[in-house]
């Protein structure tokens, strides 16, 4: 978790920065799949390289992340079964997670997405590159689906 007093030098590879004992983004990720995942992986596919997803499934709860690594925004399509769909225009992002649900969204440049889909409500999680930045948490906000 801690190594070398949290400097990013030689072989630091903390979860946190220095003597403020900032949260990095590593450990903000484990912190979301922490709080949010549970049941079986689903790995995920992505048609644009930049962005990497993958889930879990539990009976009635699927937890999705999505990471944006680009320096730009993505509008996607994210598809909650196997049926890869292919469009041109914008992200198609697949998880196996054997449902019909289909979610439409923008994702930030250096982001990353948490959707927990349940009782037809999604509980989104948000970690931007400014909230390192800034040394703030995740934020959460719930969303209806029909």
């Amino acid at each position: 978790m801690f190594e070398n007093d949290g400097n990013r030098k030689g072989t630091d590879f903390s979860s946190i920065d220095g003597a403020n004992m900032t949260p990095r983004p590593t450990y903000r990720h484990r912190q979301m799949i922490a709080k949010n995942f549970k049941g079986i992986y689903v790995e995920g596919k992505s048609s644009l390289s930049d962005i990497i997803t993958f889930g879990s499934a539990d009976r009635n709860k699927i937890s999705v992340m999505i990471i944006n690594r680009a320096n730009k925004p993505a509008s996607f399509t994210l598809y909650l079964n196997k049926i890869v769909v292919s469009d041109n225009t914008e992200t198609t992002l697949n998880i196996d997670a054997n449902s019909t649900i289909v979610h439409t969204g923008t994702i930030e440049a250096l982001a990353t997405h948490t959707y927990v889909f349940k009782n037809n409500e999604i509980v989104r999680t948000v970690y931007i590159n400014q909230h390192f930045i800034n040394e703030k948490a995740p934020e959460e906000s719930k969303l209806k689906y029909l």
